[in-house]
């Protein structure tokens, strides 16, 4: 638990827009009336289960007086922590159940030493929540010829996230009572806050795959789960796993993490995290390899080849989620800590002149209502099914020095207020440089994004007030 709860607080990097935009944004906007809700929430393709998790920790923190800017930006983060601990705990549980108590032990240790769940398992996605869920029903369900879980009242918590089973009865009496349970449940919270009866799922069904608005957000070839997704996500621990599985010769997990990739590969939108709840069930393969090595080699031999590559292998893990986790894709929360503490001058007014969703928003400012409150801006993105839309943030992609222009202009001409602060990144600033100078602007932080291609994130303040 510490150790999650220690991620939590390293972690300090960007990862995807949905940890911020369709979480703690939404739980923001719910308990501080404070809050963008993008326009997945206008489709109603978005469930209220997940933010309400995180509403309820700020509803808390605003009855007690201390919705302080530090507690609203971690509170959510220490409670996902919280759940990533008990899916650690649950991949430890699952192994001994499958294979013993010391194989248990090793695949505790891959999973703490996995790169990718360092980095992603604290966050606030709701596929990181989706992850910890499914390692711990895994564990109470009946695998064919597996010792059952003691707690067997469990078993319903295993039906409503895995269904493994094709028997008739089974479906009938078992799954289908507790599926429809847990969705009339969900429709029922999604009723009390959309205000009408929708079916989530089929909403969500229906824009991403059938309207591919997904697509919108990117392509990729059919096989990028399995060339690239999943062994990214794997690093150095992809042969442990390949290997734990040919000398295990076990192969339940085996199907089910193919399962997980086949589900997503039909869909031209993929992303890292769809498959990351695969991952603590590779993580079980990997530990059972390494206590093969481990108790393979005699005591006389400890410095093995084999357990000193197993090492090496540990070590680009821990490399790998300390660099993804601290230094790549920094620039955003840095800019958004800057912001939050601006007092010469005090950020009133911000404009954000990056790509859509590239930043975090009203919860990494959060003025309390005593405070002074923020105007912030940023370009949209909302897909549109009309023939050659071009939304904000592509437009001023392609025209940055126009699009500028058209914005700020004509206020400053006219002697209105101009925001307080601009944020830019490397890709487009020095078409637009020039112009935010004229306007009294000065570059006042610059930070690195990307240390290896060298990009970066700049914030610029006002120098001179607006006395045109």
């Amino acid at each position: 638990m510490v150790y999650r709860l220690a991620c939590g607080v390293v972690v300090g990097t960007w990862f995807d827009a949905d940890e911020y935009w369709q979480s703690m944004e939404v739980a923001h906007n719910l308990v501080f009336g404070v809050g963008h809700m993008t326009w997945e929430w206008r489709e109603m393709i978005r469930g209220w289960v997940h933010p309400l998790i995180f509403a309820c920790v700020y509803k808390v923190l605003l009855i007690m007086g201390c919705d302080t800017a530090f507690l609203v930006i971690y509170a959510p983060r220490f409670i996902q922590a919280v759940f990533c601990a008990i899916g650690d705990i649950f991949v430890w549980k699952l192994a001994t159940r499958i294979w013993g108590p010391q194989v248990g032990k090793y695949a505790f240790i891959c999973q703490l030493l996995s790169w990718f769940t360092f980095f992603a398992g604290v966050r606030t996605l709701v596929n990181s929540l989706e992850t910890s869920l499914t390692v711990v029903s895994l564990y109470f369900w009946d695998f064919p010829g597996m010792p059952s879980p003691t707690h067997r009242h469990a078993r319903a918590l295993a039906i409503s996230i895995a269904s493994f089973q094709s028997a008739l009865k089974f479906i009938v009496l078992e799954l289908a009572p507790v599926g429809l349970s847990l969705l009339f449940l969900s429709t029922l919270i999604d009723r009390l806050f959309y205000g009408v009866w929708t079916l989530v799922p089929l909403n969500f069904l229906y824009h991403n795959v059938f309207q591919s608005v997904s697509e919108f957000y990117g392509t990729h070839p059919w096989h990028w789960y399995f060339t690239i997704g999943f062994p990214s996500i794997l690093g150095s621990f992809a042969p442990l796993m390949v290997l734990g599985i040919y000398r295990s010769k076990s192969y339940a997990l085996l199907l089910i993490i193919l399962g997980v990739l086949l589900e997503f590969t039909p869909i031209p939108h993929k992303e890292f995290r769809f498959i990351f709840p695969a991952l603590p069930l590779a993580m079980c393969y990997c530990g059972y390899f390494v206590h093969d090595v481990w108790t393979r080699t005699s005591s006389g031999s400890k410095l093995s080849l084999s357990r000193v590559l197993i090492l090496f292998l540990f070590g680009l893990q821990i490399t790998s989620a300390l660099y993804f986790s601290i230094f790549h894709q920094a620039a955003p929360i840095k800019v958004m800590k800057f912001l939050r503490e601006a007092d010469k001058p005090i950020a009133t007014d911000i404009l954000f002149l990056t790509g859509c969703h590239s930043t975090p928003y009203h919860t990494h400012i959060h003025r309390r209502w005593d405070e002074t409150p923020v105007n912030m801006t940023f370009l949209d993105c909302s897909p549109s099914h009309e023939d050659n839309h071009v939304d904000e943030s592509e437009y001023f992609k392609a025209h940055p020095l126009d699009f500028t222009a058209r914005l700020l202009q004509a206020p400053f001409d006219q002697g209105k207020p101009l925001p307080s602060h601009i944020v830019t990144q490397s890709q487009t600033e020095p078409l637009i440089s020039s112009f935010l100078e004229k306007l009294g602007y000065n570059k006042c932080a610059t930070y690195y994004h990307e240390p290896i291609q060298a990009t970066t994130m700049s914030v610029w303040c006002q120098s001179l007030p607006n006395n045109n």
